[in-house]
């Protein structure tokens, strides 16, 4: 993937609708380690409206996702970006570990997200049947890494997580190994049963983080000024 032509291609693109990029990031498969031959890229891209905008009552502006070449771009406004990091939202705390490019504005540290809340969301990927299998299986071991360790992963690629997860037993590991395994190779594996030793009153236990992502949102906007 050429970045130098995809930054280009994205700054003129928002630029022509009078936006700013603040960031675009990796996701997904290839973030995680696991991507097959057939995996598209998938990117998620912040963009700020200008600063006006946000002073107003008015919708923040949103973007339909585009194809770029073999790239999947998912555009998010930052304010929604902020509005899901106060909740500790999985995919927007993904989207810190490789970004391509950020914004200076934007310095949001991982290590500033809950895992109490990171967790509680992982939770629900893990119980929702409509989640893509694979996920469900890699929620799994993610959330199986904070419970062990107490705090946000530092990397997120799967061969990482699994060896430094040893809560597991054998069977649980081998199931989370070979359904990942199955998802690098491009064959399908189906979760039929959800792990349910874990429970939302357990998650509660988890440290949870007190950082006021508000006020830097505040600070934020004030950049944009």
């Amino acid at each position: 993937m050429n970045t130098d032509a995809l930054i280009t291609y994205l700054t003129d693109y928002l630029n022509e609708r009078d936006l700013k990029l603040i960031s675009y990031s990796l996701m997904g498969s290839h973030l995680f380690h696991l991507a097959n031959k057939n995996s598209d890229y998938d990117y998620l891209v912040t963009f700020a409206e200008p600063f006006d905008n946000y002073l107003s009552l008015n919708q923040p502006q949103s973007l339909t996702m585009i194809k770029f070449n073999n790239c999947d771009i998912q555009f998010m406004n930052i304010k929604r970006w902020f509005e899901l990091a106060i909740k500790s939202n999985f995919t927007v705390l993904s989207s810190l570990y490789n970004p391509v490019y950020l914004s200076k504005e934007l310095w949001i540290m991982k290590q500033d997200f809950s895992p109490k809340a990171v967790g509680h969301h992982l939770l629900g990927l893990i119980n929702n049947p409509r989640q893509r299998s694979y996920m469900q299986f890699y929620s799994w071991l993610v959330l199986e890494y904070i419970i062990e360790h107490k705090v946000i992963p530092i990397h997120l690629y799967y061969q990482y997580l699994l060896a430094n997860v040893s809560n597991l037993s054998l069977d649980e590991y081998d199931s989370i190994s070979y359904a990942l395994q199955d998802k690098k190779q491009g064959i399908k594996t189906v979760l039929y049963e959800p792990p349910v030793k874990y429970t939302h009153e357990f998650i509660n236990t988890l440290p949870s983080v007190k950082v006021n992502i508000n006020a830097w949102w505040l600070k934020f906007i004030k950049e944009l000024k």
